[in-house]
């Protein structure tokens, strides 16, 4: 994983402080990939359509390397 989007869990790691760490689009949370990309209901909305689109029906994981080794594993690639 490339990990090179700037959310602002790593910005705090970085020096660079923005008053929180919240989510800019829900401000329930903090804002990192996880909560980005697997946590949020919009997410999981998306990721439950492209489930539909290649016609399966599976859990996701909340870590991209392994929602990604999971989909590897189905043999979705193929589809």
């Amino acid at each position: 994983m490339v990990d090179k989007l700037a959310i602002k869990t790593k910005l705090v790691i970085k020096g660079i402080h923005l008053g929180n760490a919240l989510c800019e689009l829900c401000a329930e949370s903090e804002e990192s990939i996880i909560h980005l990309f697997f946590d949020r209901k919009i997410s999981k909305t998306v990721w439950g359509m492209c489930d539909q689109w290649v016609g399966v029906n599976t859990m996701h994981h909340n870590k991209p390397c392994a929602n990604f080794q999971h989909f590897h594993l189905m043999q979705l690639n193929e589809k």
